[in-house]
This record gives C-alpha cells, structure tokens and sequence, in this order.
C-alpha cells in the first residue's frame, strides 16, 4: 500500500429521521465530483468507508453496501421512512408518546426493507459481508446510459459499518460497529454472520421508532446514538486502522442532521439537560397533538423526555466533533432544514426540506463546502463522449435574469423527440464549393433529411435551416422532401465565412433575450441549440475544382470565429441572461487535414479555456463509411449542455465522408 495515500471517508450521522438533508447535500457533492471527474460515479466509488449511526446507518448501508447513488437512496430512504411513521404528523407523535419505551411496529418497516434488499442484491438476506466478496446489485434509477449493462458488480472493498449498542444479556451499553468487512474485533454473538437487515434494524432500534433487535434467544441491541456514539467518529480511528495499518485518514465529509442548535453553545461532557431547558421544546410538540389525544399529562411528559433523550444526542455530536476537529481533515455539511428543533421526521416536511437545503447549496457556504469537498476527493478528469453525457450543469449564478425558461437547468434531452420540442435548433450548413465533391453535399442532405422527417412525424416547428453563402433562412422545416428539394436549389459554391454568419446568428438571439427581460416572454424563449455542418477550415475560400481536384485556400472571414465567440460571451455575461441560452455544435464532414486542428481549437484554444466551459469534443470516428445522419443523432440525443461553468459550449465533433 501506498504510505502516502489517504483514506477517504463519509460519516452519516443520526438524530430522528431527518437524512433527507443529507442525501440531498451529497447528491450535490456527487454532481460536482462528476462534474470533475468526467466520469459517472457513485458514492461507494468515492469514498473508501462510508459510516454511519441510526438513519445515518441506514443511509450508509444504501450508498456503501447496496451500491446505491443519491437519487435511488432517496426514494428508498422515503418508503421506509412512512413505513414506520406512517403518512399523518400527529398521528405520528401520538403512536411514538403512546409506545415510548416499547418502539413502533416494525412489521411494515422489515417488509419494506425486505423489498429493497431483493431488488438490489437479489436476497432479502443478503448478508452485510457479501458471500465470495462481492454481490450482484441491480441498480434501475441509477442514471447510467443505455448501452451499460443494469447490473454492476460490488466488490468487498465497497467497506461499511454502522453502529449498534449492546443490551442483554450483558447491558454493559457497549457500541459495536456491524462492518461489510472482515475485523479482528468480532462483534456478538461469535460466530454470527450479520445480515443486512440485521444490522440495519440494529443500527435504528431505541425505544422510540422501533423496538430492540433481537438476535437468537437472548442478544438484543439497539441505536448507539442514545449510547453517546450518535456520530461514529468516535469509532473511525480504530476501523481505519485495522483496514489501511499504514494509511493516514483523509478527507472526511460529515453530514449531519440537523440537529446541532437543540445544544447549548460549548457544551461540556457533565452538562445535563433540565426540565426547564426541555419544556419550550416539549411544548412544540404538544402543539402537534389533538386534545384528545390521550392522557395529556402523560403525554407530556414523554414529551420532555423524548426532548431531553435528543439533546442529549445532539450536545454528544457536538463534543464528537470538539474531540475530532484537531485532524484537520473534517469537513462537515449541517445545513439548515427549515424544520422545527424537534420536528423528528423530514418525511412530513419534504418540500420545505427540499427548499431550504437547496437555497443553502445555492449559497456562498455550500458552493465553498461542496467545491471544496469534490476537490478533496477526486483530480480532475479528461472528456470524451462517453462521459460528456455525464455532466449535470450547476445552478446559474446568482445574477442571472429572473423568469428564465425552466428548461435551461436541466441537463441536455436524452431522446430526439425531447430535444426538438425545448430546443430551438438552428443547422448552419457550409456551402463552399468544396462541399461539392467527394459526396459531402449528399451526405449534408441526408443529415438533415433523417432529422426533417422526426419534426415531420412528430409536428414539431423548432428547426431552422441556413447557408454559410445563400442568404435565405428556412424556418420550421419539416419533411425529407422539402430538404431534397433545398439542396437541389442551393449548390456549394463560394468561400466559408463561418465567423460572419455566427456573429450575425449569436446577436440575433441575445437581442430576442434583451427584448423580453422582465416580461412574461422571456420564459418562453428556448435555448438556441446552433450546428453547424461544415468541411472546411472558417475564414477560408474554399474553390473546388474538378479537373484538377485542387483547393485554394485563402482568408475571408471578418470577424473571426473565434473573435466573434469570445464577444458573444461577454454580451451574454454582461446582459446577465442565462449560461445554457445557446449553445454551438461544429460537425465537420469529410478529413481536411487543415480543418480539423482549427475547429478543434475554437474548443481547446484560449476561448475554449477561459470562456466556452470544461469542455469540448473532437471525436475522430473510423474510415467505416458512417453515415452524417446518425452522427447528428448521437450528439443531439445523448450529450449534454457541457457549459457548466458558466458560459456557452462549443462541441467539434468529426466524421468522415464515404
């Protein structure tokens, strides 16, 4: 092992269930480490231990040993969460203040969590350290592109552990980690093989949400979080150190619950929660409680103690991380809920979960927390167009326009039909004379015509058509017949001033936004997807001649490509409108040796760089006669926007003539 490696490590920890928060702040992380790494990743790939106590457990288990992403953990997390807290807020604290030193029926939880762990690891009883080291794991919500098989391996070194505390026959309030990994330390009963639904139960059992575990006639454990052990940093050194003996911990990201302010500012190890401090948050949760409820007096005072058995919870969290902070290797991510102190289910309040975590990401601290975090964990990637796919654009800046198109946030369409009826689709076809031989017209045509007949027979009118030289622009094309037709009118000759007409095409469109910010158009307005369709290198007279099969070349381009994208950008930032409001894609047809390097670099070069965003694809596919028109269709149907930094793309994508 490398002595100089360090240990990656996610710690989930719990208090109630409140992990929605979580989920949702490490969904954000893993988009910004795809985003980095060009690749599509899962938590479990990340991160070299993933922990967890309580829901933090729970979630530990779904990221690290089912293998799971953020949004299947998600819905996962959610099922369960009503299978035991049920659907109604106060029939909920009623059924928890009723049943307060017994738990809540597991019943349904146990079948839920039965479902999941069939679906995802083909056994119910799948055990958390997985027979001959790996499972096969079915994985249908996670976002992986069609042609991936939908089952992934999970290797043993996927590592995990969640933590229970020991009841009888010993009540000695011991905490052991249930690990998906071999240890010296065997946590009892000896010689029991730990299922996941074990350890899972095992990990939430209190005598609040449900009741202890059981495991053979006399072992029962339950939550480690009321054992002082609600975060499990108290437990990583030591697992860290029997699974890497020379490795060095490393980033740490912590996700918490949100439960931080229900302690006092710097609490100390003797502090002890009064009746006093308990009684305004006790009273909260009277206000849930219809007056027929039951026995109020009993009520509340099951009340004041579920408070003072949470706060408690949460100043040990704290003092965990007082104890911890001196590495230097914690980064922890506490964002606000917007949920009552003690509201103890995220479920009830999704919305306002959603809203407020999302606002924080949105922040000066979450992106700072979140950036730092992906820059942690993974070095940057290199783009192909397999992982250009991959890219999640992030949330606009925060000066952008308001009342923008919704469609501009999300990621590029994944279908045909999708793409033509958001995106307003401009095809800039060169028509120089070199366009004219070797069957590049024919090729240009048939391009256009396969995409012609998918706005046909799907009655869309987004699609425009114009020439580099002809003057004329065809709006809302449709049909094969009428682009047979076009191209017998247009023939190529002339030169190739693709930056003129870019300019005149760019500037068009930013004063359609101009016009109609602060007003109720500008949300309807699509993105400008342009594609151009070209041979030649820009800024050239390209003069085909037959006899001689001969190019001369010679500049005529005013303003240059790359000079006219620079300024787009720049009156696109300064008008403040939206990063994803057009974007560029150049196909080149044919193998020009002078063409290539020369699109390529309006994407590699200084523009490229500073302005177009992370990436841009130079595709070079083999002399295998691949036809214009499936090229068009791989690019419009599986990439998505690549300007995730805040500017618009430009994608080179090459192909060859027959």
């Amino acid at each position: 092992m490398d002595p100089n490696k360090q240990q990656r490590v996610l710690v989930i920890e719990g208090g109630g269930f409140r992990a929605l928060g979580s989920l949702l702040v490490l969904q954000e992380i893993m988009n910004a480490v795809q985003n980095r790494a060009i690749q599509k990743v899962l938590p479990c790939e990340v991160y070299d231990l993933i922990c967890g106590t309580s829901t933090g457990g729970l979630v530990a288990v779904l990221l690290g040993r089912l293998g799971l992403d953020c949004a299947a953990a998600i819905e996962i997390y959610k099922k369960l969460t009503v299978s035991i807290c049920k659907q109604d807020e106060g029939i909920f604290w009623k059924n928890l203040l009723q049943s307060v030193d017994s738990g809540l029926d597991p019943t349904s939880f146990e079948r839920e969590l039965a479902a999941a762990l069939k679906t995802y690891t083909g056994s119910p009883n799948a055990e958390m350290i997985p027979k001959g080291g790996k499972d096969i794991l079915e994985h249908p919500s996670t976002n992986v592109s069609s042609s991936t098989p939908k089952f992934v391996v999970l290797l043993s070194w996927h590592q995990v552990f969640v933590t229970v505390t020991s009841e009888a026959p010993f009540y000695d309030n011991l905490t052991h980690s249930i690990r998906s990994y071999q240890s010296t330390r065997h946590t009892p009963p000896v010689g029991h093989q730990w299922a996941v639904q074990e350890a899972v139960r095992g990990t939430l059992s209190s005598s609040l949400f449900l009741p202890p575990l059981e495991i053979k006639p006399k072992y029962t454990f339950g939550d480690a979080g009321f054992a002082g052990f609600s975060s499990p940093l108290g437990l990583l050194a030591n697992e860290v150190k029997e699974l890497w003996p020379y490795a060095q911990i490393g980033p740490i990201t912590c996700l918490g619950p949100g439960l931080s302010a229900l302690a006092p500012k710097n609490p100390r190890r003797e502090w002890a929660v009064t009746d006093a401090y308990a009684k305004r948050f006790s009273k909260q949760i009277m206000e849930k409680l219809k007056s027929t409820a039951g026995d109020q007096d009993d009520l509340a005072q099951n009340a004041s103690n579920v408070v003072k058995m949470f706060v408690t919870l949460a100043v040990d969290t704290e003092l965990s991380h007082s104890d911890f902070s001196g590495q230097g290797t914690l980064i922890r991510l506490d964002p606000p809920l917007d949920l009552e102190l003690i509201d103890l289910v995220d479920y009830f309040h999704q919305a306002r979960v959603e809203n407020s975590v999302k606002k924080w990401l949105q922040s000066d601290e979450g992106k700072k927390k979140v950036n730092m975090i992906a820059e942690s964990l993974v070095e940057p990637g290199k783009v192909t167009v397999e992982t250009a796919r991959l890219i999640t654009p992030p949330t606009p800046p925060r000066t952008t326009n308001p009342g923008y198109n919704p469609k501009l946030d999300e990621r590029r369409p994944e279908t045909m039909i999708e793409y033509l009826r958001n995106y307003h689709v401009l095809f800039i076809i060169d028509d120089s004379g070199s366009m004219g031989g070797d069957g590049r017209w024919k090729e240009a045509r048939d391009a256009l015509s396969e995409i012609a007949n998918h706005a046909l027979n799907q009655k869309v009118n987004s699609i425009d058509i114009r020439f580099l030289n002809n003057r004329a622009i065809h709006r809302g094309f449709q049909g094969a017949d009428f682009i047979e037709e076009l191209f017998n009118r247009v023939q190529p000759g002339g030169l190739t001033p693709t930056g003129k007409v870019l300019h005149e095409v760019l500037n068009d469109h930013i004063n359609e936004l101009d016009r109609a910010v602060n007003t109720i158009e500008y949300a309807s307005i699509k993105p400008l997807d342009i594609i151009v369709l070209t041979d030649g290198v820009p800024g050239t007279c390209d003069i085909f001649t037959q006899k001689s099969g001969t190019n001369l070349n010679r500049p005529d381009d005013e303003p240059n490509t790359k000079g006219v994208i620079e300024q787009a950008v720049h009156r696109r930032e300064t008008s403040k409108h939206h990063p994803n409001a057009m974007g560029i894609q150049l196909v080149q047809i044919g193998n020009d040796p002078n063409a290539a390097p020369v699109l390529n670099d309006l994407r590699f070069g200084d523009v490229g760089v500073s302005h177009i965003g992370p990436f841009c694809l130079y595709v070079p596919t083999p002399h295998t006669h691949p036809r214009a028109w499936s090229i068009l269709s791989l690019m419009m149907e599986n990439l998505p926007r690549s300007d995730w930094r805040g500017s618009f793309s430009v994608d080179f994508i090459q192909t060859y003539a027959p």
